[in-house]
């Protein structure tokens, strides 16, 4: 390699925005309308963060061919860089038609996009069908080329490596082909208490690290005014004048009365005409008002409740004075404004366009998922019992009752009541929503004092079976969903670490010993700033075919090392982590997004279309007969999460229109306020525990009457606390005190709130580079241990398998021993972590007793056949030796999430130790139960024995 070489492709690196260069464009197709919410979601994303794009509506994959061929034949367009593809997807295909004018009678192999269905096309093409689009295709593969790419915008389509290789031959095989491989989610974001983001100012720090905007240099002013151009606004009622003065030559008493209103609010009081004008308005306040000052003399806060239809609503009331020009004469005049704003209401505040991705498990709480009811597969060794009691489940289900009434059959009631504990009533009713025809599942209502759906889905298995299950949902109305999605948006699904795939697109055209060259290079002349590039220089690598011999030559001691060492061409160093961690989110790219040229690439390269020049039926082994008969084709539907703000503001309108009659853009202050320091916060609440017996009024009139040197009330700092108050929860009159609503268990208890980090982080950690390079197997964590093993025993010799199998059981016996150790030692969980996995529990020999006894863990036998012992003592070993590194990982994983949540919640290490040393939090149990949930996750994700 070229001494050099790195620094010059460092320097070419190309990132999010595009460059802007003549004859050169980037394309975005939508193939879901803007009446479809993850449709409308998609443009509201793209058009405030991809406004160079240029974005068309698609009926199919014919008409983007057509869209892009007008495009370089009228339009002089010399170079298509990106083309972007927006559309509903299953891990099976898109669902988009490959065809224009498609009829429910004819063609239906053309109905989505799939491996299959491309096959279909392909053979086509070659007997002379479809010439005018042939001929557009070949036009506009002219001017894709190698560092073009396509990024397809939907749901799980990466996990079909055939349906990607597919579509990247269709392209002609010179771009690249990018795909989630997670739900894709697109949605309006409040910025709220209780949501993610909070504030402007979060927003923006949000934006910096998805970088969207470059680092956080700017003033807070221009921070705020960067996301109000982003965001649309909120929803007020119309505002309504309090009080006014002419400001040249007023009269002494006009004068008098309108500057002591701005002293009393300045001074944090409501006079009595103003709380008059308020009940003219049909806004009484009550006792429980404060008033912040935002900008003395011009800007102020009202926080109280409204009493609407027996419940109690926290209400915002913006009180701002206005300088207007007034007739005759064009004379000055101050005034006095109010509106109103809901606040727990998601639907009245500023909203902005947001990314995120779901695991499997972020989208069935989603989804409202509670279990499966009945499955069966398609797999010539399935359980023959699992298919007569899905018959049994669906006879009874149609017949619109809850068992056959034999007391040996299946009863549905016994179900909800084993998997869920949900008890059915005796009144309880079933009811057929969707009919059985060729293109819908059958869905079927259960109303009791709740509402739940059973669904027929046909999804497919890991290694492609296709499955037949009855799964049960909640069903809450419409209203209550869409509130009770922006309650999961506050912590489900994580943030990528760059808004797109333009960075790993340009770091996919490297060779493995260029990326090492840009790795080289960035460390060599290494900034904080340089750990991102440095991971996804590394993630690139990774997903290059041959990496895992390329490393063993470079770094012949990778899978024996504890800890990532500085050098690492695979792992950031421990300091290069906290560095990515400051800048960006902790994302994996691998993790998210599946690709074709690197991980896939053709056997042999493109050389003018891989479409024309490599038969797809073969290379995925579709028998030439379904080629020619294409019968039993899927059934494909659309599940892709999003949240609708305009949707939710509809709803709630209802009995709040007046709340809704404005939208403009709130004011709030973006200058750094005085903190509050330790030892008056100290204070603060040892005077709140020392009253704590008091009633309500008692405590709020005592606190209300101490001020701290910032000039808030002892009750302003609570109840600043109070809006975080899960910590709180042991405080029991903290409720009755603020009025606040019921604590949902789901949202605000403390081991949720700390959940929400962990969620993000399980899958993350689940991917531990240790664990994969312990089996050299990069999806060991996504396949069950039967597939693993016959994966195993088809690639090595049965020594190796059997060492395999023996590294899986000292992961899985060091995780159990972990998991003990959080309920044995949960109030005084240890700093490091010491478990000893080499004792024997049985007469065998420790690392073959303690196999038997992991097979009884997970299945409740075992098997004594064992065919290898020298192999299974040398895997057991090798496992044993790594755990403590990952228990390492682990601590450090749930410290991280201890960290970030009580930092989300405002809380220095000074305000926690006075919250540990009052009783509010105890941050040993804390921690073990974080590192219960991780361990927990990870033994979820491992395949069993």
């Amino acid at each position: 390699m070229t001494v050099g070489i790195g620094k010059q492709l460092f320097e070419k690196i190309q990132e999010y925005p595009l460059p802007k260069q003549t004859g050169v464009r980037d394309y975005l197709f939508y193939f879901v309308p803007s009446s479809d919410g993850y449709g409308k979601g998609a443009r509201a994303f793209f058009n405030k963060f991809y406004p160079n794009h240029i974005e068309k509506d698609a009926r199919s994959l014919q008409d983007v061919v057509e869209t892009l061929h007008a495009e370089v034949t009228t339009r002089g367009v010399r170079h298509i860089r990106e083309v972007v593809l927006v559309a509903h997807g299953t891990a099976q295909g898109l669902i988009t038609p490959l065809l224009n004018n498609l009829s429910s009678e004819t063609m239906q192999e053309f109905r989505y996009l799939t491996a299959f269905s491309l096959a279909c096309l392909q053979q086509d093409f070659l007997a002379g069908k479809f010439p005018d689009f042939q001929a557009k295709r070949k036009t506009i593969l002219a001017h894709l080329q190698n560092d073009s790419w396509v990024t397809v915008r939907a749901c799980n389509f990466g996990q079909s490596r055939e349906g990607l290789y597919a579509l990247h031959s269709f392209w002609g095989g010179k771009p690249n082909v990018y795909a989630p491989t997670d739900y894709q989610f697109f949605g309006s974001h409040p910025i709220m208490e209780d949501m993610r983001f909070k504030t402007r100012l979060e927003v923006h720090a949000h934006l910096v690290k998805q970088r969207f905007l470059p680092r956080d240099m700017h003033s807070p002013e221009r921070k705020d005014a960067i996301v109000r151009a982003l965001s649309d606004p909120a929803g007020f009622s119309e505002p309504f004048a309090l009080a006014s003065m002419p400001i040249d030559a007023p009269e002494p008493e006009e004068a008098q009365r309108y500057e002591a209103l701005i002293d009393a609010l300045d001074g944090r009081r409501v006079p009595p005409s103003i709380r008059s004008t308020f009940a003219a308005q049909g806004f009484p306040l009550t006792n429980q008002l404060r008033v912040f000052v935002i900008e003395r003399n011009s800007a102020w806060l009202l926080k109280d409740v409204l009493a609407h239809e027996g419940a109690d609503y926290k209400i915002e009331y913006r009180v701002y004075e206005e300088v207007s020009l007034t007739e005759p004469g064009n004379r000055r005049r101050a005034k006095l404004w109010a509106e109103a704003k809901l606040v727990a209401t998601p639907s009245a505040h500023e909203y902005f366009p947001l990314q995120l991705f779901f695991y499997q498990g972020d989208h069935d709480l989603w989804r409202g998922r509670l279990f499966t009811l009945a499955f069966h597969t398609e797999d010539v060794e399935a359980d023959p019992k699992d298919k007569q009691k899905f018959d049994a489940v669906m006879t009874l289900l149609n017949a619109k009752r809850f068992s056959d009434g034999s007391g040996t059959g299946v009863d549905i009631r016994a179900e909800f009541q084993k998997e869920q504990n949900i008890e059915l009533s005796g009144t309880a009713t079933i009811t057929l929503l969707s009919g059985p025809d060729s293109f819908r599942r059958i869905t079927w209502s259960i109303r009791d004092q709740q509402a739940y759906l059973v669904k027929l889905e046909h999804p497919s298995s890991s290694n492609g079976i296709a499955t037949h299950t009855l799964t049960v949902y909640e069903h809450p109305d419409r209203t209550s969903q869409l509130k009770r999605e922006y309650e999961l948006m506050s912590f489900l699904g994580i943030s990528p670490d760059t808004p797109g795939t333009e960075l790993a697109a340009y770091l996919d055209r490297l060779s493995l010993d260029e990326l090492a060259a840009v790795i080289d290079h960035t460390r060599a002349t290494y900034k904080p700033t340089y750990a991102l590039y440095l991971h996804h220089a590394q993630q690139a690598l990774r997903r290059k075919k041959g990496f895992g011999e390329w490393l063993r030559q470079r770094e012949p001691d990778f899978a024996s090392a504890v800890l990532p060492s500085g050098m690492s061409y695979s792992e950031l160093s421990l300091s290069e982590r906290e560095d990515k961690r400051a800048i960006a989110y902790d994302f994996e790219f691998n993790g998210s997004w599946h690709e074709v040229k690197s991980a896939d690439p053709p056997a042999t390269p493109a050389q003018n279309d891989l479409f024309a020049e490599e038969r797809l039926g073969p290379k995925f082994r579709i028998p030439e007969e379904a080629l020619v008969q294409r019968t039993n084709l899927p059934n494909l539907e659309p599940d892709s999460p999003y949240t609708d703000l305009e949707e939710l503001r509809t709803l709630e309108r209802i009995g709040f229109a007046p709340f809704f009659s404005v939208e403009k853009h709130t004011f709030d202050p973006v200058k750094e306020k005085d903190e509050l320091s330790c030892e008056e916060f100290a204070a603060v609440i040892a005077k709140w525990k020392e009253v704590a017996h008091l009633t309500p009024d008692e405590i709020r009139a005592i606190l209300d009457a101490q001020r701290t040197s910032t000039g808030e009330s002892y009750l302003d700092v609570i109840q600043q606390l109070g809006s975080h108050y899960s910590l709180l929860r042991n405080m029991g009159k903290l409720v009755e005190l603020f009025k606040l609503p019921p604590i949902p268990v789901t949202t605000y208890s403390i081991s949720k709130e700390v959940a929400k980090q962990v969620v993000k982080r399980v899958p993350l950690l689940a991917r531990i580079a240790l664990l994969s390079a312990l089996f050299e197997v990069a999806f060991v964590f996504e396949i069950p241990f039967k597939m693993w093993m016959k994966f195993l025993e088809a690639q090595e010799d049965a020594a190796r398998a059997w060492e395999n199998k023996a590294k899986l059981t000292a992961v899985r016996q060091w995780l159990t021993e972990l998991l003990d150790l959080t309920y044995l030692r949960e109030s005084d969980f240890p700093d490091r972590i010491d478990i000893d996995i080499s004792t024997p529990v049985s007469a065998e020999p420790y690392y073959i007793g303690r196999y038997y006894a992991q097979q009884v863990n997970d299945h409740g036998r075992y098997f004594r056949a064992i065919f290898a012992p020298e192999a299974m003592k040398r895997g057991y070993d090798k496992g044993a030796e790594l755990m403590p590194a990952v228990g390492t990982e682990i601590l450090r994983q749930a410290d991280e999430a201890i960290g970030d949540v009580l930092q989300g919640m405002e809380l220095d290490s000074c305000k926690i130790s006075v919250l540990n040393g009052a009783g509010f939090i105890d941050l040993t149990k804390l921690k073990a139960l974080v590192v219960r949930q991780l361990t927990r996750a990870l033994l979820d994700q491992l395949p069993k024995m």
